[in-house]
Order: C-alpha cells, then structure tokens, then sequence
C-alpha cells in the first residue's frame, strides 16, 4: 500500500500537481509530504497553504492531528517569510 501512495506522490509532483499530493497526504497523514508539496509548489505556495489551512480548519476531525498541521503551516509559513526578508 505504501509504494502506491508513494507512486501517487511522485506523479502528482511530477504532474504538478500539488493540492492533489497535499490532499492525499492528508488522508494519509503524512505530513512529511505535505511539507515536500509546498516546497515543490513554488509560487503556489501561498495559495497550497491556503488551503491546506481551510482542509485543516473545515475537515480534520482530529483535534492532535489537526493542530499538527497548523503547526507545520505556521513553520513552512515563517520559514517562507524568513526567505524573502523582512520589510518593515
């Protein structure tokens, strides 16, 4: 089962792809994986975090879960930050 979920992944990163890879790593739980989609998305990132945030907020029953993927969006958010420098 794992080197199809695996198969899925690389697909969908290769096809561009990514709210579907984020979607199945959800269902999945692979956080992991949701952190290498919005790596890979580039300047979709803003948009991938957007709704992995609303995926979170609106459908993960799981509180432990749920609060485990806001946590990995706030990070890959500040990191995102961090890169482009502050303008203040």
């Amino acid at each position: 089962m794992e080197i199809v979920i695996d198969k899925m992944f690389q697909t969908c990163f290769k096809d561009k792809k990514f709210k579907q890879a984020i979607g199945i790593a959800l269902e999945a739980r692979r956080l992991d994986k949701v952190k290498e989609a919005m790596e890979k998305s580039g300047d979709a990132m803003e948009e991938n975090l957007g709704y992995t945030f609303s995926i979170a907020k609106d459908i993960i029953k799981s509180k432990n879960f749920r609060t485990e993927v806001m946590r990995l969006l706030m990070i890959i958010y500040q990191n995102r930050n961090d890169d482009q420098g502050d303008f203040d």
